[in-house]
């Protein structure tokens, strides 16, 4: 069954510990390089992480200022829809589908830039996401529909957004992980 909006908040606060923890066991020239031309360093993952959050920033506030004031959520589960399932799954670690992002969504970090910025960065992003996270506790995520940030034809439930990014955090840490020779 999948978490209810409260663990998932849970989920956002270990992959902020997540992160914080490999920039604290890391050496920084580690944390910005990359193992081979074709894969991204840590610091990357998490500007790429950013990226996306920043997109789905926009979409989550809309979702969670639509959602109808007049129903509170059922004792039921909240329910994620097919697509959300589905990209929950697919992006899941390990890796088991390789997907290439598309450009507004690929990690520009020129060779001065510190990793240290790319873990502030995300820290901050995932306190906004969080705050919208606890917004949404409560109601009928599931009642609401908004548009991916990756493809303007694709519409998803808010809730199935809000379990697709925790999802997305844990590829990308995991991927960091890798990047920097830690299992």
């Amino acid at each position: 069954m999948p978490p209810a909006i409260a663990g998932l908040i849970g989920e956002l606060d270990a992959a902020s510990a997540e992160a914080r923890r490999l920039w604290d066991t890391v050496p920084a020239d580690r944390l910005g390089a990359r193992p081979s031309p074709d894969v991204w360093s840590p610091a990357e993952n998490l500007e790429h992480l950013s990226l996306t959050a920043e997109r789905f920033l926009p979409a989550l506030r809309e979702g969670v200022e639509s959602l109808p004031r007049d129903a509170r959520r059922p004792s039921g589960p909240l329910k994620p829809d097919l697509i959300g399932r589905l990209f929950r799954w697919i992006l899941e670690p390990p890796v088991r589908l390789r997907v290439k992002t598309t450009q507004p969504f690929e990690p520009l970090l020129d060779a001065g830039s510190s990793p240290d910025a790319a873990l502030e960065r995300f820290l901050a992003l995932q306190g906004q996401l969080r705050s919208l996270y606890e917004a949404a506790d409560g109601w009928a995520a599931d009642r609401v529909k908004v548009t991916s940030p990756f493809a303007k034809s694709v519409k998803y439930s808010l809730y199935s957004a809000l379990l697709i990014i925790p999802a997305h955090e844990r590829r990308h840490l995991w991927q960091a992980r890798r990047a920097a020779g830690v299992q």
